[in-house]
């Protein structure tokens, strides 16, 4: 649905209409910025019958302040938020897709079968769940802050043309520490946990909604379909799970979908680990990527960039967009290159200029080829037309055919300028060559008359004696021979030292399989470190030697209580047993097999 009217908001453009959600309308968009630089963008705008109400108006801000601290690839990032003209704003990064209800629809209209193959289901949920993860283990100040999304359905799940999936709309999220303040219930019913139901949202509340998708991609039909939210609540309530109905499904999978729809949230398993369930499990997981894209391509449509609706709202700048960039010189057909490019043979000039369809072109050729200036010397890295062109004018008159006897004035200057340098070539060597012929030795000094010696001596007079001829040397006799030294014995070359043996690297402790009870109670839960391990009877979890700080609880609610420190060692493949209580930890060393 096309606005009715364009809208300017900011510093951005509304274009057109593409959802509506409880708490405002989504719209294409678009932001103008420096010299007409535009991207598309997403605008979720506050509903006017909303912006006066001061509740929402605090909903909406701590949506934002929340959102824009999140940055995940499978998040979709919130860029900026605003007021303008009473309407509440938040602007978010476009995806190219279209939600997950909306991708179903698509495929069961193509004819294509549902439900989807499990690995694509597999790899919409891992997704997902990667998202999540980092929400949830959000931190500040190195204290937990996990962002419970609070409305995990189809609608708030996004498949890209790319096959990207990604988690938006955390505008019903809160800080689980805070989410007990919450006082009204805001979703999707049929796909709320029963937490969800009485206002206290934890973050096992998302792994519930998620456990519905999943449910519902397995079997291609909705959770509880034809009941109303009180009848889903109740049965929520009995801990009714709706069956799958398929048996062609592996045993992991089914068990995963069970743990994820527990009534009791103390059962769903985190998402980190739903997540590893999945990757262990499905060896084509990574491929399913280009899978989905290839069935959105199908079924929706090629990709798009988002500016089709805008250009088609602005049609004076459709042109600037339309535009190829001009080309550079030297990828213009007959263009001159500049000084400093490399051109191995330029081509020769043609006689005549050839046609174009602009005027102006062939006005600012003809200027360029026709110089009224004569060719100067030019430094590196400028750019001089004449000379360039003048070097096509050489290589076309030495390559060319014609009997003509005339020259050009251009030519006669070229030719002479030659022959100008190959008289200053020859002068040069000229006077190389005489300043290497020896002259004779003057009878006075330099010092007392420099004029002489440049001028050539007269020849001397009989009466003046003659200068003393050179003594030949005498040759010397021959040494006798030396005796020729011994030679001495070579010596063997010593042995090379053996190097180092390399230090081999010590071999990784093996995980200890662990075995976590706290004592006189049955469930609770259990810390170690930074982890937490629920305890339905026990919990069993695999750990590194080390020492780990143990604490405990038995609701979510109760402060936790120190029991020490938890020492692991290395005795695999034993296994060790440690009972929790107040200040205290027993710990239990046992082989395989030997355990209680």
């Amino acid at each position: 649905m096309r606005a009715a009217v364009f809208e300017q908001i900011g510093d951005y453009k509304i274009i057109e209409r593409i959802g509506q959600g409880g708490m405002g309308d989504v719209w294409l968009a678009n932001k103008v910025g420096f010299q007409g630089l535009t991207s598309a963008c997403v605008i979720k705008l506050l509903h006017p019958s909303h912006a006066a109400n001061p509740k929402s108006r605090e909903y909406f801000i701590n949506e934002a302040r929340l959102a824009a601290q999140l940055d995940h690839p499978n998040i979709v990032k919130v860029i900026d938020a605003g007021e303008a003209d009473g309407r509440l704003y938040l602007v978010m990064d476009r995806v190219d897709g279209i939600n997950l209800n909306n991708f179903l629809r698509c495929i069961s209209r193509a004819n294509l079968p549902l439900p989807l193959a499990v690995d694509i289901t597999c790899y919409i949920i891992g997704e997902v769940l990667t998202g999540l993860e980092y929400a949830h283990g959000r931190t500040i100040a190195g204290r937990d802050a996990g962002v419970v999304h609070y409305d995990v359905s189809p609608n708030n799940i996004l498949i890209s043309s790319s096959g990207c999936v990604k988690l938006t709309d955390f505008g019903l999220s809160r800080i689980a520490a805070k989410a007990k303040n919450v006082s009204f219930v805001a979703g999707t019913p049929r796909y709320m946990s029963i937490e969800h139901y009485v206002a206290t949202p934890r973050l096992a509340s998302d792994i519930y909604g998620l456990g519905v998708i999943l449910h519902e991609l397995l079997t291609n039909s909705r959770y509880h379909d034809g009941l109303e939210p009180r009848q889903i609540q109740a049965a929520m309530l009995r801990g009714f799970i709706q069956p799958l109905l398929r048996d062609d499904l592996p045993a992991w999978l089914v068990q995963l979908r069970t743990q994820m729809l527990a009534a009791d949230y103390t059962q769903r398993p985190v998402a980190r680990v739903a997540l590893e369930i999945i990757l262990r499990n499905v060896p084509g997981y990574r491929r399913a990527a280009g899978e989905i894209a290839k069935t959105y391509k199908d079924v929706v449509g090629p990709a798009r960039s988002g500016m089709t609706q805008f250009l088609a709202a602005v049609p004076d700048q459709q042109q600037s967009f339309l535009n190829q960039p001009d080309k550079p010189d030297a990828l213009v057909e007959g263009a001159v290159p500049s000084i400093g490019r490399t051109q191995s043979t330029p081509p020769p000039l043609p006689v005549a200029p050839p046609s174009y369809s602009a005027p102006g072109a062939i006005e600012e050729r003809t200027e360029l080829l026709e110089p009224t200036e004569e060719p100067t010397e030019v430094l590196s890295g400028f750019s001089q037309p004449y000379v360039a062109t003048a070097r096509h004018e050489l290589a076309a008159t030495s390559t060319s055919t014609s009997t003509s006897t005339s020259t050009s004035p251009r030519e006669r200057v070229l030719v002479g300028a030659v022959l100008g340098l190959g008289a200053i070539v020859l002068v040069g060597l000229g006077a190389m060559v005489a300043s290497s012929t020896p002259e004779p030795t003057p009878e006075k000094s330099a010092a007392t008359e420099p004029v002489q010696a440049l001028v050539p001596q007269p020849t001397p007079e009989p009466t003046q004696a003659p200068p003393t001829p050179a003594r030949e040397p005498e040759p010397e006799p021959e040494p006798e021979p030396e005796p020729e030294p011994e030679p001495e014995p070579e010596l063997a070359p010593a042995p090379p030292k053996p190097a180092a043996p390399a230090k081999k690297p010590k071999p990784a402790a093996a995980p200890v399989k662990v075995v976590l009870y706290i004592t006189g109670h049955r469930a609770g839960t259990i810390k170690l470190g930074r982890r937490e391990h629920t305890v339905n009877v026990a919990a069993v979890t695999n750990l590194a030697p080390g020492r780990y700080t143990a604490a405990w609880r038995l609701k979510p609610d109760d402060p936790w209580r120190n029991a020490g420190t938890v020492i692991v060692g290395n005795v695999a493949p034993n296994f060790y047993e440690f009972r929790l209580t107040d200040g205290a930890v027993e710990r239990t060393e046992r082989a395989p097999g030997k355990g209680q």
